[in-house]
Order: structure tokens, then sequence, then C-alpha cells
């Protein structure tokens, strides 16, 4: 994971380059369906955005 000078200090991001992978572990504290998305300008309206399913 990388740092990037436009991205916020978010210790719940991580930043991914182009054809990278990461890993972001995250305890949720309920339960339901939660939407994600890339909050880089322009990704989110793009379309880079998914759900959660939390069983």
């Amino acid at each position: 994971m990388s740092s990037s000078s436009d991205m916020m200090d978010e210790p719940n991001a991580v930043d991914v380059s182009a054809g990278g992978t990461a890993r972001l572990v995250y305890t949720f504290d309920r339960l339901g369906t939660l939407e994600y998305g890339c909050q880089v300008p322009g990704h989110y309206a793009a379309g880079m955005l998914g759900t959660i399913a939390v069983i």
C-alpha cells in the first residue's frame, strides 16, 4: 500500500495502484448490506463502487 498526496489520511482505506492488490481487514459492528466506493474524484460517479453483505 502506498500513500498518495491527493488522498486523505484515512485509517480504513487503502490506496491501490492500477493492477495491484491490497488487503483491508475491518471488523463490522452491525449486520446488513453496506456500500463502498472509490473516493478519488470522479471514480465513484464512474461506477467504482460495490456492496458488502455483513451476515
